[in-house]
């Protein structure tokens, strides 16, 4: 049952995306007579600022863990399981999501009102199109530093290898069953789970100022 509700997400999945993404870039295309579609460079293929954008969304979502806790569970087989399951998540999902929220709606709103902002709201759509309380505040904060590599990278690619890694790391913890077990009870909550925790809000403190160094400073000053 959990292969075919698998099969068909990766069917029902990309046609309702790319309908999304078709009548959000014909709306901005309308409107403002433009139809940028994001931008692509090799520099989104740094390895170097793949692994750091990273190692940032982990550290961000232990973070951010304590209030994902007191949010309604999501439902993690809404998309099933297996092999289409698994495309859609690792695949799929991060090329149209990337598409729509980093490529049409980021580039369309940096336009008028800069870079920050415009990661800020792009984000805010990217979590209120997963619906589920925690885990649109777990994308909110995710498209923030997927919204901040884009325009580090001046590339979508750079993106949509985050999204990917990220979704595949997710979507492990579930098909091998840690997907219930929060950070806080792997390190029994005690003094080992505090310094991990201590050491992930140095790594977002330190992330977020290279970030506001090299692609916000100008912008909000």
């Amino acid at each position: 049952i959990e292969a075919l509700k698998g099969e068909r997400f990766a069917i029902i999945y990309p046609l309702s995306m790319l309908a999304a993404f078709l009548s959000i870039w014909l709306y901005v295309r309308l409107r403002d007579g433009k139809g940028v579609v994001a931008r692509f460079s090799r520099k989104g293929f740094n390895p170097n600022i793949i692994l750091t954008y990273f190692i940032w969304i982990v550290a961000a979502q232990v973070l951010i863990e304590p209030l994902l806790e007191i949010l309604p569970e999501a439902d993690n087989g809404g998309t099933g399981r297996g092999f289409w399951a698994s495309i859609t998540a690792i695949v799929f999902a991060p090329f149209f999501e990337e598409l729509i929220c980093r490529g049409v709606v980021l580039e369309t709103l940096r336009r008028r009102w800069g870079k920050f902002v415009s990661v800020i709201i792009a984000s805010l759509f990217f979590g209120i199109i997963h619906i589920e309380p925690a885990v649109a505040v777990s994308a909110i904060v995710a498209g923030f530093i997927f919204g901040t590599a884009y325009l580090r990278t001046s590339s979508l690619f750079s993106t949509m290898i985050l999204h990917s890694l990220n979704n595949a790391f997710a979507f492990a913890l579930i098909v091998f069953g840690f997907s219930d077990i929060s950070f806080a009870e792997l390190f029994g909550g005690g003094v080992e789970y505090y310094v991990v925790y201590a050491l992930c809000a140095l790594v977002c403190i330190s992330c977020f100022a290279e970030a506001f160094r090299k692609v916000y400073r100008k912008d909000i000053a």
